[in-house]
């Protein structure tokens, strides 16, 4: 209960308009995707204010896999131009470099800037930084009001899967593939698609005929994605343990890799899991079954003892001479790379021992004004992972616009919250495939743990209506002032002052919401999906 105004001082007004748009600095640590939508976000719907993004690469976007390009992208802004179906790192670095540069993002880029450290300051209700500048060596202090980390903590894996078709096809090569676990190898995303489109099954690139003609109709190009994204959201059963969708998954996964291998069986033998469809990621990899029956490939289930000057030291004591020696094992997913204290002195590391814990995966108690994009239960495996992150980073827009606004100093979720959310994710996931008998970076462990701390606890559409607009009533909040609506300032709104809008906004047609006419509950927006607050 809050205290009563008994011993309070008499309110002065704030001289400012209602819309309060107060300095705050933001400083946002990460790259690509999670990168430019805050960047993005913050200087169009908070008015310029100032925000910094530090990152430890040479240019924007340069750590990226291959990936389904019409979905792989920003919803504001498409891409007609993509070759195929699947693109390679390069082409999905050159994406967003270019979104980047439209957007005018790099104005607040720091590249080759390191973070080694962010701790929060209870008293000065801030976050204060150590930075490194990578390419001097020299080491500098920052502070800032909230600080979005847009690194991610989740990972990818598949790597060898994607890479080993296009290293089987160099000239005068000899592959050792070394495979240690067994993998669901799906159909191409986008089959369904291609065969609605007329489309030809057996290449994933675009004719130039077909990228010309994405380019120069933007409604068909417009029902193109629509259709992409349906066929994803569309599945989301196949996570589902022992449903329908399941079942036919493993029959026709399992008589697609069979006939794809059809000229080495015994690789499909091993190969070829017994546990359920998506419980580790599953990957299209185009032309990676193929590859493994080529002649110039061998296919190398044994395990391994060591690295040797000369190559790899098998289990059995044998050795496989190599020239090269490509290391396509995944990465870390689990570890924060530097340390972030927050209240109290408690590490982010510490908090998310024995496994990750937040709330919706943006934030945790215990760490004010500190918000994560690609956080942990953040992921997703049927639909856009992009669209994901465009929720994120809306949502997390909204609360800062809540602490500009109404003179709050800080902003974290209450723990009960917090416990909230991971008691629904654990028995969330009791009932899907993600449970099964198999290894994956989704689990806590490295893997192997019994919590699934790397996806999203259901569909992409479930986080979009679940982050559409935050419940302000699970966060603490802590006032700048004494009265706590002293926000409302002198009486003015900025849109009647100098250029700070237009003082007949609600007639702009943009803003009304004309209701249909005899029906009015059934507006086009309504009818897209139901209405929120």
């Amino acid at each position: 209960m809050e205290s009563t105004h008994s011993n309070a001082s008499p309110l002065t007004l704030k001289d400012a308009p209602v819309e309060n748009l107060r300095p705050l600095k933001v400083r946002v640590i990460g790259a690509g995707y999670a990168c430019d939508i805050p960047c993005e976000y913050l200087h169009r719907l908070l008015h310029r204010r100032v925000s910094q993004v530090f990152l430890d690469l040479r240019k924007i976007a340069d750590k990226f896999g291959y990936n389904t390009a019409h979905s792989y992208q920003y919803s504001f802004e498409p891409n007609p131009t993509w070759l195929a179906f699947y693109a390679p790192a390069e082409e999905i670095c050159n994406y967003l470099t270019s979104a980047a540069e439209k957007y005018n993002v790099l104005r607040f880029v720091k590249l080759r800037h390191r973070v080694t450290q962010c701790v929060w300051d209870d008293s000065a209700k801030k976050w204060k930084l150590e930075i490194e500048n990578v390419k001097s060596g020299e080491t500098f202090e920052d502070d800032c009001d909230v600080l979005v980390n847009a690194r991610g903590i989740i990972g990818g894996g598949s790597s060898f899967i994607q890479i080993a078709p296009n290293l089987q096809k160099l000239e005068g090569i000899k592959l050792n593939c070394f495979v240690r676990s067994k993998a669901w190898i799906s159909n191409p995303f986008g089959d369904n698609v291609m065969k609605s489109l007329g489309l030809d099954l057996k290449t994933i690139e675009f004719s130039p005929e077909q990228i010309q003609a994405i380019q120069t109709d933007p409604e068909s190009y417009l029902k193109f994605r629509q259709i992409i994204e349906r066929e994803g959201n569309s599945v989301h059963a196949l996570s589902l343990a022992k449903s329908e969708v399941q079942t036919h998954a493993v029959e026709a996964f399992t008589a697609m890799m069979r006939q794809r291998l059809g000229k080495k069986p015994e690789i499909a033998d091993f190969l070829i899991p017994s546990f359920a469809v998506g419980c580790r990621r599953l990957t299209p990899g185009p032309g990676y079954l193929e590859a493994l029956v080529e002649d110039n490939v061998k296919f190398i289930n044994g395990k391994i003892a060591g690295i040797m000057p000369r190559g790899i030291k098998m289990d059995d004591g044998s050795e496989v001479e190599l020239d090269v020696l490509v290391c396509a094992t995944g990465f870390q997913t689990t570890t924060v790379p530097f340390p972030i204290i927050g209240r109290n002195e408690i590490s982010l590391a510490a908090r998310f021992t024995p496994y990750a814990e937040t709330y919706l995966s943006m934030c945790v108690d215990g760490f004010p004004n500190y918000f994560m994009m690609l956080g942990p239960n953040s992921a997703i495996r049927t639909g856009s992972q992009s669209m994901i992150l465009e929720a994120e980073g809306d949502y997390i827009i909204k609360c800062v616009r809540k602490l500009q606004k109404e003179d709050y100093f800080s902003i974290m979720p209450k723990p009960a919250r917090v416990r909230d959310f991971q008691d629904y994710v654990g028995e969330y996931f009791k009932h899907t495939v993600y449970m099964d008998q198999c290894q994956s970076w989704y689990r806590s462990e490295s893997g192997q743990g019994g919590r699934i701390t790397g996806l999203w606890p259901g569909s992409t559409l479930h986080a979009l209506e679940t982050m559409r607009a935050p419940r302000w009533e699970d966060f603490e909040l802590e006032s700048r002032e004494q009265n706590k609506l002293r926000w409302l300032g002198n009486g003015w709104s900025v849109t009647q002052i100098g250029d700070g809008g237009d003082p007949a906004w609600y007639l702009d047609p943009t803003i009304v919401d004309v209701p249909r006419e005899g029906e009015p509950e059934k507006t086009d927006m309504n009818r897209l999906r139901p209405f929120s607050y």
